[in-house]
């Protein structure tokens, strides 16, 4: 069963017709958000309030042929379905309790589906695994690059603020 579930949910069909029910999930937050900001009309609400619970129940499906295939350890070890595990739980949390003050925050974090889709495509899971890590040095060169700029007006200020003290009186 669990050597079933895994080839299943690493065939290359299964892969596609997630990514697309992803793409059609996220379109239909598009449009439901949409009907939110306009007049508000219950009969669509109700529409867009099932196709979101079909769409976490397939989702649900999903992430359990996902666990069944790839327990204990692939499955934990890997950040992208984790992130699954995350998204469908703050859906399934969502639709579970709908009276919660807040829970509107929740149903926001469902957005987030479209961002498993780099988890679905191997060159884009690359690129965005380079993109964050390469994070911290970026910053770390914003932040020398601010240190410099600092360095710079406090030299700026002290030289000028005699001469012209309408531009150089403060740093603001």
């Amino acid at each position: 069963l669990r050597e079933w579930a895994r080839n299943t949910y690493r065939s290359q069909y299964m892969q596609c017709v997630v990514s697309v029910l992803i793409m059609a999930n996220f379109l239909v937050s598009l449009f439901s958000a949409q009907y939110k900001t306009a007049e508000y009309d219950y009969q669509h609400a109700s529409f867009y309030e099932r196709l979101d619970l079909a769409f976490t129940l397939i989702f649900c499906v999903e992430l359990l042929f996902n666990m069944l295939g790839h327990w204990f350890h692939r499955f934990w070890a890997d950040g992208w379905s984790l992130f699954d595990l995350l998204v469908v739980s703050l859906s399934l949390l969502a639709l579970a309790i709908e009276e919660i003050p807040g829970i509107s925050i929740l149903r926001v974090m469902r957005a987030f589906r479209i961002l498993r889709l780099i988890g679905r495509f191997q060159k884009m899971r690359r690129m965005t695994n380079a993109i964050v890590a390469s994070l911290v040095p970026v910053a770390n060169a914003l932040l020398i690059g601010l240190l410099v700029t600092f360095i710079y007006a406090i030299i700026g200020h002290e030289l000028y603020q005699v001469r012209s003290p309408i531009n150089f009186a403060t740093f603001a």
